[in-house]
């Protein structure tokens, strides 16, 4: 496999972690992605607290239950209409926080996922989701509605694209030393 190297260019303009891959030929497989196109996974853990990004999706409730079966979120928040049916619902996975809406709403003119990813270059951005397994976590992903994401061989590390085209990088989580 080739090994993947550091895209050259300047620190973030941002205060998380964000890691920057060139895909080589021989990792673009059956996918849209282009050879020598930038890959970006951005550990939005380092946030900080109460930071969320928000995904527009064509119908919320479907969104709802493909979070809760294929990354196991967890729901923090919900607002609803007037007829009872959700518009926005907040949800976590481990310490990301992240919301999603209604496209109908209009608020979104483009994803802020998208925003930023433009802006660094890149043709997607994957949130990285950390966890004990990242087969497991991509095979519950792919029987959810996923499909796999372009970077498949980096070690440790699985990429997944949602049915409303969000993408997931599965990390896996390394143990702690406890101090002494």
């Amino acid at each position: 496999m080739p090994e993947r190297k550091l895209a050259k260019g300047g620190p973030p303009k941002h205060a998380w972690l964000i890691w920057k891959y060139r895909r080589e030929a021989a990792s673009c497989g059956p996918s849209s992605h282009k050879a020598g196109s930038l890959d970006v996974l951005i550990d939005w853990e380092l946030a900080g607290n109460e930071r969320r990004f928000e995904i527009a999706v064509p119908d919320v409730q479907q969104a709802t239950s493909f979070y809760r079966a294929g990354l196991g979120a967890r729901e923090v928040f919900r607002q609803a209409t007037n007829t009872g049916a959700p518009q926005r619902v907040g949800f976590a996975v481990g310490k990301v926080e992240f919301t999603i809406a209604s496209e109908s709403q209009g608020q979104l003119e483009r994803p802020q996922l998208g925003r930023l990813a433009a802006e660094l270059g890149s043709d997607f951005l994957a949130v990285v989701l950390y966890v004990d397994d990242p087969e497991l976590a991509t095979r519950r992903a792919l029987e959810a509605g996923s499909r796999l994401g372009p970077t498949r061989e980096l070690p440790d590390v699985r990429i997944v694209i949602d049915p409303f085209g969000s993408h997931w990088a599965f990390v896996k989580r390394k143990a702690i030393p406890a101090h002494r």
